[in-house]
């Protein structure tokens, strides 16, 4: 019997061995929180053996539930076939509540606190996920890749604003920066911010403007991070001198919650 569920724990895990670093730290750092808590108390090896199962499956569940994908449904029906019914639910409450499809949260704009209500939304080719401000923002796929902008098109007077997600698979995030730099620099001469960051993501981040002090002066906010497999994401906002603490602030918030998603 144990030699099932040893095989049954590998395939498991097996399922997380090509997902994001990160992300795989933020898993188990949960699941630890959810399934072990009485962890200290003395358990017999059976019991000890079925945790491990129980974990490898939650870790499963929550890769299938971030990922909202074709594969993450049937990692879900593969789990069917290896619990005893009604574990699977159980299991299933857990991770959505790890990882939910909508989520509220509280952000800051121009002073006041705000309830934003963000809903989770699959990247070009689901090698990411993002929560967006789906009251506020639509997300469109290009050729490029993504592109959010406001849902109520703005009028003609007002610069463009947008937030553009693109990934470059062979190219590291150091030398993405670099050769971003040299191109934003070109059309908004004015380099107000260059550094690496943790917020709201770890990366690289640029802030420049273009000449001039109006309400409508236009700038860029470009973050470069690390895919995780030798490539890049490169995230560039757009937007405007008046709407850097509302649309500026608004963009921030959602990348707070971008999360890589590997095959």
């Amino acid at each position: 019997m144990f030699n099932d569920e040893d095989k049954k724990i590998e395939e498991c895990l097996g399922e997380m061995s090509n997902f994001d670093p990160k992300e795989k730290e933020e898993i188990w750092n949960n699941i630890e929180k959810e399934l072990f808590i009485d962890e200290k108390k003395s358990k017999p090896p059976r019991q000890k053996k079925w945790g491990l199962l129980v974990a490898a499956a939650a870790a499963t569940l929550f890769i299938a539930f971030s990922s909202q994908t074709d594969t993450g449904n049937a990692l879900v029906d593969k789990m069917k076939t290896v619990f005893e019914p009604g574990t699977v639910s159980a299991l299933v409450d857990k991770v959505k509540s790890m990882f939910e499809p909508k989520k509220e949260i509280v952000q800051s704009i121009e002073g006041i606190d705000e309830d934003t209500k963000l809903t989770l939304n699959e990247g070009k080719e689901a090698e990411y996920v993002i929560y967006i401000d789906e009251e506020r923002y639509v997300m469109n796929r290009t050729d490029d890749g993504d592109i959010i902008t406001p849902k109520i098109p703005l009028d003609a007077q007002y610069p463009e604003v947008s937030m553009a997600i693109r990934q470059q698979k062979d190219v590291p995030a150091s030398s993405a920066f670099q050769k971003l730099k040299e191109d934003i620099l070109r059309d908004y001469p004015y380099l107000i911010l260059e550094e690496e960051t943790n917020e709201p993501l770890s990366g690289f981040v640029l802030l420049a403007k273009k000449d001039g002090h109006d309400w409508d002066n236009e700038l860029t906010k470009v973050y470069v991070l690390d895919n995780g497999a030798g490539g890049s994401f490169i995230i560039q906002q757009k937007y405007f001198s008046e709407a850097e603490e509302g649309h500026g602030t608004r963009f921030d918030a959602m990348l707070k919650e971008f999360h890589i998603v590997k095959d």
